[in-house]
């Protein structure tokens, strides 16, 4: 869904939203009543069984767990589309998406990534989506299984705490040698 009236950036901060088959209605309807009236494009997968094929253990870790992709039109926006979708989706349970950081506890994630579809020469010399760097240069979008921001821009400040959380997670108390 693309507002007719919205001009959608070439990048920036995206929101994913994650779901369990379950919950995925609720979250579809949840994002569309939230999205629709305010003009905030965003995209969906399109049937139960192109979401069990996204979130099986052979899929592509730099897409699974997603079932939404929100795109705010700038970071203002992110930060409220963030604080009100978190609050509408209290209580979904979905898949930890990899490449992006958590936002709260709930099934709502974020990454800096395209919005529309670049592409450049990858290190690997294969096509790849790409996002352009501040010099300009179409670098590519990294969609690795941890959250990286890229090295020119500088984490939002109200999305600091949620980077703490992360990074406070340890493993060294697992039960496990």
């Amino acid at each position: 869904y693309s507002p007719v009236d919205a001009s959608v950036p070439l990048q920036g901060w995206k929101i994913h939203v994650s779901s369990c088959l379950t919950d995925a209605e609720r979250v579809l309807d949840a994002v569309w009543d939230y999205c629709v009236p305010r003009g905030i494009a965003f995209k969906y997968l399109r049937s139960r069984s192109v979401m069990i094929m996204q979130n099986s253990k052979s899929a592509f870790r730099g897409s699974s767990g997603k079932l939404v992709t929100i795109y705010p039109p700038d970071t203002a926006q992110l930060e409220i589309a963030l604080k009100e979708l978190d609050a509408l989706l209290t209580g979904v349970k979905g898949p930890y998406i990899l490449s992006d950081l958590r936002y709260g506890e709930g099934p709502i994630f974020v990454r800096y990534g395209g919005f529309q579809g670049r592409h450049c020469v990858g290190e690997n010399g294969k096509r790849v989506l790409a996002i352009e760097d501040d010099q300009g240069r179409l670098v590519p979008d990294v969609r690795g299984p941890i959250f990286t921001v890229p090295s020119w821009l500088t984490l939002p400040e109200f999305l600091e705490s949620h980077l703490a959380a992360r990074n406070s997670v340890s493993i060294a108390d697992l039960p496990y040698d």
